[in-house]
């Protein structure tokens, strides 16, 4: 007995083998693939007349409720009874079916000159007779036998009748060469006889399907003569297709409560749910100002009254508060959670392998997710991405960001990866895998536009006025015209001469940052198991460094009193830390979260950089003292204490003094505006609020 399994031995191979000495042959197979035929198609030269017989392609509720439901013996008899009572309507209904099934895989397959040439000879040996089709619609084959018939004369006529081989194998090409499968080599005379008996049995049963197949390939893109005028509007079609109207999404919008929405947020809104219906995932990532929010606002309503899908709003804690009003205010049936939620309840490696949010019963029940500000899920290594990406597996997900991109092409992959999380990719790409068309687009940034056409909606001023011609209570809005203009003023007569230089040599110099950098002081002696903890504390040490080294260098531009507000609360900090030492404590984790927040607002450090930080130190926030160089530790701090007190000695009479230059070119350009409406931005509250002290006394009737 010869086995062929795809692993030792191809079937591919002994079939075109056999078909070199068969004159006759027959093939029963469940499902029959073009590719399969194509793989065998230069070998039937000779052969005089092919016998195909295949199952019919209807979808699986159809094809096995007829016997497969009657699942106790005792109406197993009268499922197989049915089947012989199919009517002509039925089995014409069937065919139809597998007509259907058939059309879409010939177009599907690749659009080549071998696809062409095989298809063409399947239809030419149909044509003449040589290859004969008949479709089995009494229930389900799954029978698959390949016979083969030695013409009389021949070498082994007088001792074989034929050869079959009877398996698993479809008439595929998978099935002939790559899956793994089980067939049997059948050449026993008697044997064959049985199999080759079978097969005409039910062949009989069978109906026909030549001119069905031959209409297949007829109506197919082989036939189709294309003028280059019909090629050009198909191309035309498939590059806009996401953008084109779907009638439904805009209607709805008129019966939902929801603000007024402007014509190009409704065109956003059509295309998102398009997009998002066709992908299971979408970026709405208008330029600032677009109503971003009342765009998913509107997807969140949609699918909740069309789709009968409630939504998971995910959102900075900041934004949480504005989201819970647009959930009452517009009944969108959704729940609205933090971004600093999503944490692990500890820091154990146990519960980084075994947490899930699937776990959590209270979130079951949504099957759609919207992130805003989704450009913090840029980095995978954050426990926010790791705890989240699971539960999006197969949810539908919008993300809502004015800057998806912010270092490079991968922040858009890692966002896309959110819903689309396999490798292999149907989107129309130049590669059929995610990350290698991403890793081309190092090289050409400029080529994932032809990924991000097809699932990110993204608009300019000069789109909006350009092509919608937005209108606003029956005015046609207008965006201002930016004039720009540079004023200058001079740091060093801010800080005053020499006193400038040597506040930056202060902070470049004299400051050591010692308890950012507290993996510099582990003891060299430590165990390879103690070492291990503090892992974190040596990778995150130049990161915090630098980090806290900009942050005054950016507060120092700034404004005097956003740096010397700064240093006061960076010195109170220190002495708590200097205190924690002569305790036998080193401060770490979240307690350091908690004190670098002290140190800066929301637009110094975003919660991504935090997240970042505290994942490396772990969630203890102390350590033992025993495990660090205690006396270059105490040493360095006091250092940094003396050096906050020097530079806040520096500073401090700066701002007794009056003078500021930047601040008054302020004030001497805003006199110049008149009494001109204007509003000023600054990077830190410390500056808001100094600037506002300055220009209401300098202007105490505006």
């Amino acid at each position: 007995m010869k086995i062929i399994d795809n692993r030792t031995t191809k079937l591919i191979d002994e079939v075109n083998h056999l078909l070199n000495d068969t004159t006759f042959s027959k093939m029963a197979v469940g499902y029959f693939y073009l590719s399969g035929f194509d793989a065998i198609k230069h070998k039937l030269a000779q052969v005089r007349s092919l016998k195909l017989l295949i199952g019919n392609s209807t979808n699986q509720a159809t094809a096995d409720e007829l016997v497969a439901g009657y699942a106790r013996l005792d109406l197993a008899a009268q499922g197989a009874e049915m089947l012989d009572l199919l009517n002509r309507d039925q089995i014409k209904g069937i065919i139809e079916d597998s007509v259907v099934a058939m059309h879409a895989q010939l177009e599907q397959m690749p659009q080549t000159d071998d696809t062409e040439a095989g298809t063409r000879s399947l239809a030419q040996l149909i044509s003449e007779g040589r290859v004969e089709v008949r479709i089995f619609t009494r229930g389900v084959m799954h029978s698959k036998a390949y016979l083969f018939e030695y013409p009389p004369g021949s070498s082994w006529h007088d001792r074989y009748k034929g050869m079959a081989i009877v398996g698993s194998s479809n008439l595929s090409y998978g099935g002939l060469s790559s899956n793994t499968e089980l067939n049997v080599v059948i050449g026993e005379k008697e044997s064959f006889e049985t199999v080759d008996a079978w097969f005409d049995r039910l062949w009989a049963e069978s109906d026909p399907f030549d001119e069905a197949l031959l209409d297949i390939v007829r109506k197919s893109w082989i036939e189709q003569k294309l003028t280059p005028y019909e090629l050009y509007l198909k191309t035309l079609y498939e590059l806009v297709k996401d953008r084109l109207d779907d009638e439904q999404t805009v209607t709805v919008l008129d019966e939902m409560n929801l603000p007024p929405l402007m014509d190009f947020q409704k065109a956003a809104f059509t295309r998102a749910c398009t997009i998002l219906e066709r992908h299971g995932g979408v970026f709405v990532a208008d330029v600032v100002g677009f109503g971003k929010s009342y765009i998913g606002s509107a997807i969140v309503k949609y699918l909740r009254d069309r789709k009968r899908e409630r939504t998971l709003i995910i959102c900075p804690a900041k934004l949480v508060p504005m989201w819970e009003r647009y959930n009452e205010q517009f009944d969108l049936g959704a729940r609205v959670m933090s971004m600093g939620m999503l944490k692990y309840p500890d820091q154990t490696p146990k519960t980084a392998i075994e947490y899930s949010l699937n776990d959590q019963e209270d979130l079951e029940s949504y099957s759609a997710v919207l992130i805003d500000e989704s450009h913090n899920f840029r980095n995978p290594n954050t426990d926010r991405y790791k705890i989240l990406q699971p539960y999006l597996r197969g949810r539908k997900v919008i993300l809502l960001t004015a800057t998806p991109q912010n270092k490079s092409v991968w922040d858009y992959y890692h966002q896309i990866k959110l819903f689309h999380q396999q490798e292999r990719t149907s989107f129309p790409i130049s590669t059929a895998r995610l990350d290698t068309f991403f890793k081309d687009c190092e090289k050409r940034p400029a080529q994932v536009s032809q990924l991000l056409d097809h699932i990110l909606i993204r608009r300019r001023r000069r789109d909006i006025v350009d092509i919608y011609k937005p209108v606003l209570n029956g005015k046609p809005v207008k965006f201002p015209k930016r004039e720009l203009d540079t004023w200058r003023y001079e740091i060093e007569k801010t800080y005053q001469r020499g006193i400038y230089d040597r506040i930056v040599l202060a902070l470049r110099n004299d400051l050591k940052f010692t308890r950012y950098g507290l993996g510099d002081y582990l003891r060299p002696d430590l165990s390879k198991t103690t070492r291990k903890r503090y892992e974190g504390l040596t990778k995150s040490g130049t990161q915090l460094r630098g980090l806290i080294k900009m942050l005054l260098l950016k507060r120092m531009e700034s404004s005097v009193q956003a740096l010397l507000n700064t240093l006061n609360t960076m010195l109170q900090g220190y002495q708590a830390f200097r205190n924690a030492l002569d305790a036998g404590v080193v401060l770490v984790g979240r307690k350091l979260d908690q004190l670098l927040r002290q140190n800066a607002t929301d637009a110094d450090i975003d919660d991504e950089t935090l997240t970042e930080l505290w994942e490396f130190l772990g969630d203890d926030y102390q350590y033992n003292i025993d495990d660090f160089r205690a006396d270059a530790l105490q040493a360095n701090a006091d250092n940094d204490i003396a050096a906050l007190q020097n530079l806040i000695g520096l500073i401090a009479p700066i701002l007794e003094s009056g003078a500021d230059d930047k601040r008054d070119e302020l004030i001497r350009q805003v006199k110049k505006l008149g009494s001109a409406k204007i509003l000023i931005f600054t990077e830190f509250q410390d500056t808001a609020y100094y600037l506002l002290q300055a220009l209401r006394t300098a202007f105490p009737n505006r």
